[in-house]
């Protein structure tokens, strides 16, 4: 199997679980839950699986931090593209995602004890920083940030590298 294929093909299942999970959470009602972070365990095990199937199929069983780090970055690029491109479909298709977002952090606010001028102020910085344009930048970056920490993490763990000396070739000439 071809290094390219493997992390392409991991990538494309990783960022399709994904959406879907997105959109299963937006679906149910749970967009702004807890049950959000199971995104990151997504793109972790999409990460790991991706890695072992690249240092096991395609690099002969073998694989050093740098080259498992990099499989993990280059998944974690092809999820963030094909979630950023799901993230701005879905916004057009779901205009009252942002409404639930904007209603959601006005009750947080009231329940803060938040004074109408704060919430006023609050909803400006909300205009600029809820723009589609600044969600995807947001939404994108932090995809990529994430994914560099996990990639971390997974390469790791993972790491199996060559032995310097062969079994076969471990005596000297004589």
């Amino acid at each position: 199997m071809k290094k390219s294929t493997v992390i392409i093909m991991w990538g494309v299942i990783t960022a399709a679980i994904s959406c879907l999970f997105s959109l299963t959470m937006y679906l149910s009602g749970n967009s702004n839950s807890g049950l959000a972070y199971l995104s990151f365990l997504i793109l972790f095990a999409g990460m790991v699986v991706g890695a072992v199937q690249y240092r096991n199929k395609a690099n002969g069983g073998y694989g050093s931090f740098g080259e498992l780090y990099k499989v993990s970055i280059l998944i974690t690029l092809i999820v963030s593209a094909i979630s950023t491109v799901y993230f701005i479909i879905f916004m057009q298709l779901t205009p009252a995602f942002m409404d639930r977002i904007r209603e959601q952090a006005d009750a947080n606010m009231v329940n803060k004890g938040m004074t109408a001028e704060q919430i006023q102020m609050a909803h400006q910085m909300m205009q600029t920083m809820m723009s589609p344009t600044a969600m995807v930048l947001y939404s994108l970056f932090g995809n990529l940030l994430v994914g560099a920490i996990l990639g971390l993490l997974a390469a790791g763990i993972l790491i199996k590298p060559k032995p310097f000396m062969e079994e076969d070739n471990n005596t000297l000439p004589s």
